[in-house]
């Protein structure tokens, strides 16, 4: 029986023996003839992985076209990708050529597909005699100065041309040969598209030596690496990214091992290979992946040997330099710049890679990598190409890389600026449905402001890579020093640990002070908190600050904590803690509790409020101050130079609900934020101002939902309520409900025995409605309005004014939603609790809700202690005059 005929092109559905595709090619460039293609036209073809991808190249070159490689996925659109290559005709798969983008390329457009009819099954064996694949090395196309055009993406996040000579690129190949050693019964498998270097490579080399050559869809790894099985694959090529794929298909069963055990070189290419990489590939494969490196402008450049397969060289007949920035040569071992010097880029010139590299005394290269770049499916894929992507869907971010510290690989992380804080999921939507797939990033980050330099006012990226690396877990520099105590770090993930360990037992030491769903939502609060410590203080690079005197609040103890003092310890030598007189014996159990966990030097101290202040004396320090305005302006006027005060006051935190809002959903947040532990929740809304439109829908839905929250079920039901903390809030309840009982809709009723009230709905049209202050119980206070103007003027009157902390808004315009985020933190079409960041700034332009002081200064906005520290704390002050302190008693339980 005679050996079938060896095969050229092997895929899920068509398998094409070199005979038949040199006829299939002959006759797709007799069609593309008839098309009216001719020598010299610029050509893209722009299709998926596929036979007939192959064909239409073949037949391109041997029409002597300049064929321009084109991956869709890599532009906004068809008609950029025409615009950026100078294309005159566009080969597209079927599928694409019938779509509308196809339609607004902006040239004729070829059905690749149709060029030659490719049976199902294995094309026969009829040759045309005249047509020697192997020799396209010859072909007139060789010669030609642009015959293959390849795009990739720039350092600048636009594409670059590289128009390549094919006789230089197939002449590049041989190196590669000489090196590997292929054999004539070889049946290579690039998981990569072809469209691009590396992928175009391996086809073009089993073109040339008349090899099989698997081709499969690159994108989809392991139905990739099924086919290449199928056809007993001897080399596959792929990147770190698939290898890794690979890697785990076989560790965790989804593919046998035996079943790839014709394959004898493993061969990766396309960006750093990680060590923990190589150590699997030795453990699952019995042998190491064999390393190569290159780019798309000079070609492969260096490559391992089978028979050596640690060493990364030069391929035969190329030259590399390492050199410092200013292009003096580095000796061996040291890190630069690499420079490569290869007949086959068309020049005898150095060429710069813009990779960092070394060169060892036995010739070895090590390369680190493409600053800031990630290899996807092949592609490199630029942070700058991301954040054009975005840019021109009108978000704004900065794009940094971080390395996965599970799998070693390169991430793209965007971090987008939201100064509206929308609802959960908001920006991975915008993101997903604006970035094209092939630049789409990894991860995204929403922060209310970027970071920026402080006297251009750039974007600092040096600050948000670091913040991103540590908040993805990644590697990070070895000299990392931008917490100032980084040993603390485990004493806050040991908090973390015992307060998820021991969940149940937290939440009992909050029950005295907060209902049951309120403790676990601050419990959870302090969880993320403490998730974020690390990056906050990273991003924010507090200098250290020797003491930090902190007056604890009266309510959300745990979440204070986590907010006044933990993080604080990672930059602040002791702290000194001060709990609320009506806390106190809550305050001091939770300390306790807690400084058994984490070790700090945090001492608590009892005494009054005016003891503290005289303690401090004249030392250099920050200032925590909680509470009510008045004591803060007393404690203001107490401070030494050195020393920092950060108030957190409060706010009237209004909801606002539009005409075009979701009325019902709105009132739901609206009063899940009011009776979160019985309305003495700090973010509790004082104030809702309600479009006439939506007001009936709005008030019949809040009274709709109170309706099983009566007085009656609060005192009778065991519901989850709990009595007013605070006497004076609940004479102020009382004061406030019945001088406006005409305007009661619901409830109203207080229980004094039991210090309970019913939840209260008063209704008004904005005009009439009083001015309503801060108040820790639940009263809804909705005054509906007429247009945003009537809005603008009462939140810009005065008393409003200097109660701006934050704000929830449902269907407010554009306009509406940005006045208010220049003057509080604003959260849009979600509540401010869904939104809470407890590592980002809060508050607003009010003078009663927050501010710092300093040095006779005093600046009004949102507050997060390491900012502040970073921006206003100085400890290289002159020394003042000290004041003698006074001794404090340390508080006992």
């Amino acid at each position: 029986m005679p050996h079938p005929p060896a095969l050229a092109v092997a895929s899920p559905r068509s398998q094409l023996t070199h005979a038949a595709l040199a006829r299939a090619t002959s006759t797709a460039a007799t069609a593309l003839h008839a098309a009216g293609v001719r020598a010299g036209d610029r050509v893209g073809l722009c299709m998926p992985n596929s036979p007939a991808l192959v064909v239409a190249f073949l037949a391109l070159a041997r029409l002597d076209c300049s064929i321009v490689l084109l991956d869709e996925r890599g532009f906004g659109s068809l008609a950029e990708a025409v615009a950026l290559t100078g294309a005159t005709r566009l080969v597209l798969s079927r599928e694409t050529c019938a779509t509308e983008a196809a339609d607004r390329a902006g040239c004729p457009t070829i059905d690749g597909d149709g060029l030659a009819a490719l049976a199902h099954g294995l094309v026969d064996d009829v040759a045309d005699d005249t047509l020697r694949l192997e020799e396209l090395g010859s072909w007139p196309w060789a010669d030609r100065p642009d015959g293959l055009t390849l795009v990739t993406s720039g350092s600048t996040g636009r594409p670059d041309v590289v128009p390549r000579r094919p006789r230089d690129f197939i002449a590049n190949l041989r190196r590669t040969h000489d090196v590997i050693g292929y054999r004539p019964d070889d049946v290579l498998a690039p998981l990569l598209p072809l469209t691009h270097q590396y992928g175009l490579s391996i086809l073009l080399l089993g073109i040339v030596l008349r090899l099989t050559v698997v081709v499969g869809p690159h994108d989809r790894v392991l139905e990739a690496l099924r086919l290449a099985r199928r056809f007993r694959a001897t080399v596959v090529d792929a990147t770190p990214q698939a290898h890794d794929a690979v890697l785990r298909a076989v560790e965790t069963g989804r593919i046998e091992a035996a079943g790839l055990d014709s394959v004898r070189h493993w061969c990766v290419g396309g960006g750093p290979v990680a060590a923990s990489l190589q150590q699997r590939a030795q453990r699952v494969h019995g042998s190491l992946l064999l390393d190569g490196y290159g780019s798309t402008e000079l070609g492969n450049v260096a490559h391992v040997r089978p028979d050596d397969p640690a060493r990364l060289r030069a391929l035969p007949g190329i030259r590399l330099r390492v050199v410092a920035p200013d292009g003096d040569e580095l000796p061996p071992g040291a890190w630069g710049h690499l420079l490569v010097l290869t007949p086959d880029a068309g020049a005898e010139t150095w060429h710069p890679t813009g990779d960092l590299a070394s060169l060892e005394t036995d010739g070895t290269l090590v390369v680190r990598g493409r600053h800031e770049a990630v290899l996807r499916n092949g592609l490199v894929v630029y942070p700058a190409a991301v954040e054009r992507a975005a840019a021109e869907a009108g978000i704004l971010g900065a794009c940094v890389t971080t390395t996965h510290p599970a799998t070693a690989q390169d991430r793209l992380v965007l971090v987008v600026e939201d100064r509206l804080r929308h609802g959960p999921g908001y920006w991975q939507r915008r993101v997903r449905d604006a970035v094209p797939p092939s630049v789409r990033p990894d991860r995204v980050v929403v922060r209310d402001h970027l970071p920026r330099t402080p006297v251009t006012h750039k974007i600092d990226r040096r600050r948000i890579r670091d913040f991103v690396a540590v908040l993805d877990g990644g590697v990070r520099d070895e000299q990392f020093t931008s917490v100032p105590f980084p040993m603390r770090i485990e004493a806050l993930h040991r908090v973390r640990e015992h307060l998820t360990a021991r969940s149940d037992e937290v939440v009992q030491l909050l029950l005295p002070y907060s209902s049951r769903e309120a403790a676990h939502i601050e419990l959870d609060a302090t969880l993320s908190a403490l998730a974020g410590a690390e990056a906050e203080v990273v991003m924010h690079r507090p200098p250290v600050v020797p003491t930090s005197w902190v007056h604890m609040p009266s309510n959300v103890l745990l979440y204070s904590y986590a907010l006044y003092v933990l993080i604080p310890a990672l930059f602040t030598e002791r702290l000194v803690l001060r709990p609320s007189s009506r806390v106190h014996e809550a305050t001091v159990a939770l300390h306790r509790a807690l400084q058994a966990v984490h070790g700090l030097p945090v001492t608590l101290v009892a005494g009054t409020q005016a003891e503290l202040v005289r303690s401090r004396g004249s030392a250099p320090g920050t200032i925590v101050f909680t509470g009510r305005y008045p004591n803060a302006e007393e404690v203001r006027r107490t401070l030494a130079p050195g020393q920092l005060m950060l108030f957190f006051g409060q706010g009237t935190n209004p909801i606002l609900v539009g005409e075009g809002a979701d009325a019902a959903a709105a009132a739901r947040d609206a009063v899940r934020m009011r009776l979160l532990n019985s309305g003495q929740d700090c973010f509790g809304p004082d104030l809702h101002l309600v479009h006439r439109a939506v007001a009936d829908e709005f008030v019949l839905t809040v009274t709709d939902l109170l309706a099983t929250h009566t007085l009656e079920s609060i005192v009778t039901a065991g519901s989850d309520h709990v009595p007013i903390a605070d006497p004076l809030v609940l004479r102020d309840v009382i004061e406030h409900v019945g001088r406006h009982r005409a305007h009661v809709r619901w409830g109203g009723r207080v229980d004094l025995r039991r210090m309970l009230v019913e939840p209260t709905v008063l209704v008004w049209d904005v005009v009439d409605a009083p001015e309503c202050s801060e108040v820790f119980a639940p009263v809804l206070n909705i005054a509906v309005y007429d247009d945003e103007h009537q809005v603008r003027e009462v939140l810009g009157s005065e008393f409003y004014r200097e109660r701006s902390m934050c704000a929830s808004l449902y269907g407010a315009s554009d306009a509406l939603a940005a006045w208010c985020s220049d003057r509080m933190t604003t959260s849009v079409d979600a509540s401010i609790v869904a939104t809470d960041d407890p590592n980002q700034a809060f508050g607003g332009v009010g003078g009663m809700a927050n501010y710092a002081a300093w040095a006779g200064r005093t600046e009004i906005g949102p507050l997060l202690i390491s900012e502040a520290v970073s921006r206003w704390f100085s400890a290289e002050l002159p020394e003042p005059t000290p004041l003698a302190p006074q001794p404090l008693r340390r508080s006992t339980p």
